[in-house]
């Protein structure tokens, strides 16, 4: 499958809203009310963002891409379904400000460790 950038696995407009959606359905499965996605591929085959620093926030009602200057207009062209922030400040510290994540929060156990995760908390 190909994206709309052409590569393979990159949503395209269509496919971001399914592919939220079994984040989504994964996250409720652990009785969670978000999930952090960390992983670069994982955040390309969900929103279509390839940068190579992102970090997707996936709520019941929302997605959110966090990701630095360097991207802002990567973000904007590539992104798919999500809200884009563009900041300055390390990821998991805008992550915080902006309230994004939950009372429980599915992540990635492969590629985010427990003590990763807590800089992502306000």
């Amino acid at each position: 499958m190909t994206g709309g950038n052409g590569q393979p696995g990159v949503a395209s407009g269509g496919e971001a809203p399914d592919r939220l959606d079994e984040i989504r359905r994964l996250a409720d499965e652990h009785s969670c009310d978000a999930a952090l996605v960390t992983y670069g591929p994982d955040i390309a085959w969900a929103v279509g963002f390839t940068g190579s620093n992102g970090v997707l926030v996936v709520t019941e009602t929302a997605a959110h891409l966090v990701t630095d200057g360097r991207y802002r207009t990567q973000a904007a062209d590539e992104t798919r379904g999500a809200e884009v922030h563009v900041s300055q400040d390390p990821l998991p510290a805008v992550v915080g400000q902006l309230g994004l994540l939950a009372r429980c929060v599915a992540i990635q156990g492969d590629h985010l460790t427990v003590s990763a995760l807590a800089k992502y908390e306000a």
